[in-house]
């Protein structure tokens, strides 16, 4: 069984209202995922979205939340047990300031699925460990799609990795503080 992650600030711009709705979407079609949501600030007029999340755990053992604030190595901790990750942010914020879970998930070989209009970096994803995504339907389908197909877009995902990893290694700013 694969895991399904959302790692990072509760925020409508990085769709969490919408979370509840794929898990509910995915376990009518595809019973075979767990979920590791980890958040630690929530927006006010996302409370409701927290509860229901919570509610869904109850019924679902497969689904773990973790509300907490975590250190640069307690998230990198929990990323390494993620396998596919839904970045559902707003695509025109991902092109105006792009994510760090979307650089992490690169870096820690995860195959994505991004919101279509994004423009994230094409020289970082040259190989095809992402789908994109325009709705929570095309959303919960591209997860699965990558399931089905896991070990190309993993196999893709170390490719774009070492690309990110060799781009860091030439990166002036790098060399100077090195």
């Amino acid at each position: 069984d694969y895991t399904i992650g959302f790692l990072g600030n509760a925020r409508q711009s990085r769709g969490f209202e919408i979370l509840p709705n794929i898990i509910e979407k995915i376990e009518n079609k595809f019973k075979k995922f767990n979920f590791l949501i980890h958040f630690s600030d929530i927006e006010n007029e996302l409370k409701s979205v927290k509860n229901k999340l919570y509610n869904l755990a109850k019924t679902n053992k497969r689904i773990k939340i973790i509300e907490e604030y975590s250190d640069y190595y307690k998230f990198r901790k929990i990323l390494q047990k993620i396998d596919i990750m839904p970045i559902i942010h707003n695509s025109s914020e991902l092109n105006k300031i792009t994510s760090g879970t979307m650089y992490s998930c690169i870096t820690h070989q995860i195959p994505i699925v991004i919101p279509k209009g994004t423009n994230f970096k094409k020289e970082l994803l040259k190989h095809k460990s992402y789908e994109k995504a325009n709705n929570i339907d095309e959303f919960t389908d591209k997860l699965i799609k990558i399931s089905n197909n896991y070990k190309l877009y993993f196999n893709n995902a170390k490719k774009n990795s070492n690309i990110l990893k060799l781009k860091l290694q030439n990166d002036p700013l790098i060399k100077n503080i090195c």
